[in-house]
């Protein structure tokens, strides 16, 4: 669910304002889920990502009845594997990216 702030209520950091900006608003309400980005089908992603289902088809055409569950394992594996690792590197760049922010307003002469 979307929820949209109506333009008035919008922090605007140049014009000055009461409420927090706009993305930490869209971040507090969910409006911001990068793991939901659709890439599109021309993309390199969305190319590899269509050989990636091709191969997975051909070799679970390959297997025998009783052991496709085998495929089915190992795919929602690195599934789990893939959204774990996309986890852990989002927040290690927002660390980053917030690090740098913070060095940007220090003063070094101190």
């Amino acid at each position: 669910m979307v929820i949209d702030i109506p333009t008035p209520f919008r922090y605007n950091h140049r014009e000055g304002g009461k409420l927090m900006n706009r993305t930490i608003i869209d971040l507090y309400l969910g409006n911001i889920y990068p793991a939901e980005k659709e890439y599109p089908k021309t993309s390199e992603y969305g190319k590899l990502n269509l050989e990636q289902a091709e191969l997975y088809e051909r070799i679970e055409r390959l297997l025998p009845k009783d052991e496709k569950k085998l495929i089915e394992d190992f795919s929602q594996y690195a599934l789990e594997l893939s959204s774990i690792h996309a986890k852990n590197m989002f927040t290690e760049g927002f660390r980053i990216g917030m690090r740098l922010a913070a060095e940007a307003f220090t003063d070094e002469k101190k």
